[in-house]
């Protein structure tokens, strides 16, 4: 299950029975596994754009007004992307798919903000730290001395 969407998201964005036509090749159900992956790879594509700003995986629960906004955007994007698969082309669907790569785009330029107003953490402040495996890193060009 992904973080900004599930599989009955994307069922009632489709409906039951489209949903099921692009994701198994007989039967009247949807393949939940089939849109798991789609949820996933739509959750990365998002979040790769988001990450140029933000800190991903957006947590819904502590910012309650990006639920709306990335559920949006990465409902969009699985949907074109399990038309895609099928090799079908839906003109609607990929107007929408475009639209959100370039409200993405966008938002990456700083042309567009979050629903939140920008209180998600930034990935690109000056001097921020993190843990990778048992090293702490630091960000900054001060603290990046002798590279």
């Amino acid at each position: 299950m992904g973080n900004y969407a599930s599989v009955a998201d994307v069922s009632a964005e489709l409906t039951s029975a489209i949903a099921a036509q692009l994701t198994t090749d007989s039967g009247t159900t949807p393949d939940s596994t089939v849109i798991n992956e789609q949820i996933d790879r739509a959750e990365k594509a998002v979040d790769a754009y988001l990450s140029k700003r933000i800190a991903v995986p957006v947590n819904v629960s502590t910012y309650p007004d990006m639920a709306d906004w990335v559920k949006r955007l990465t409902l969009a994007v699985v949907v074109w992307q399990l038309y895609n698969r099928r090799r079908i082309s839906v003109p609607t669907v990929n107007a929408a798919y475009n639209a959100v790569i370039d409200e993405l785009k966008a938002f990456v330029e700083g042309d567009v903000t979050t629903p939140a107003g920008e209180v998600v953490p930034s990935t690109l402040s000056e001097g921020a730290s993190g843990n990778w495996g048992s090293e702490t890193l630091v960000s900054g060009r001060d603290n990046q001395v002798g590279l």
